[in-house]
């Protein structure tokens, strides 16, 4: 079973009647698609996404130069979703919030049942320096977070966390 938490700001934008159309008459660009494809994968603790996994990636060695094996999970399974999407058209930014919101549904229901995840949407405000949408998930583990505990810190940034359950 998959839990939704958002902040404020994306309550706003997702609870919009023209928006709620827009999700469920979009589907999922294929090349977002094809991420999830391969499914996941677990490395000495570490879960990644089978599409992204680097060739030679050491599990142990990406821990031991990072903060922990959240913070190589956040990294390496960030999607800049802007970048997966089609080139050959323009994309508006409630379009690219869309496709994210629709990848981090997919990835939430590979991920549920596998363990405790939490799939996180982050989407910047378009007066913002970089205005973009990205999704990332990591395994829940005591004592490792990549979230403020409280989204609305999140001023600049409409964000959605899906927390999968365990088996």
């Amino acid at each position: 079973m998959v839990k939704a938490e958002m902040n404020t700001r994306m309550a706003g934008i997702l609870s919009a009647p023209d928006v709620q159309q827009l999700i469920h008459q979009t589907e999922l660009e294929a090349s977002l698609d094809s991420l999830l494809g391969d499914g996941v994968i677990e490395q000495s603790g570490v879960w990644l996404l089978r599409a992204m996994l680097p060739e030679g990636f050491n599990a142990d060695l990406a821990v031991s130069q990072s903060f922990d094996r959240t913070d190589v999970e956040c990294s390496a399974n960030h999607v800049h979703v802007g970048e997966f999407v089609d080139a050959g058209r323009s994309w508006s930014l409630l379009e690219l919030l869309v496709q994210a919101y629709k990848y981090a549904q997919a990835l939430a229901a590979l991920l549920d049942g596998k363990g405790a995840f939490e799939v996180i949407l982050g989407c910047q405000d378009p007066a913002a320096e970089w205005a973009g949408c990205t999704v990332r998930f990591h395994l829940i583990r005591p004592g490792e977070e990549w979230l403020a505990p409280d989204l609305e810190g999140y001023k600049e940034e409409a964000m959605l966390v899906l927390r999968t359950a365990a088996p």
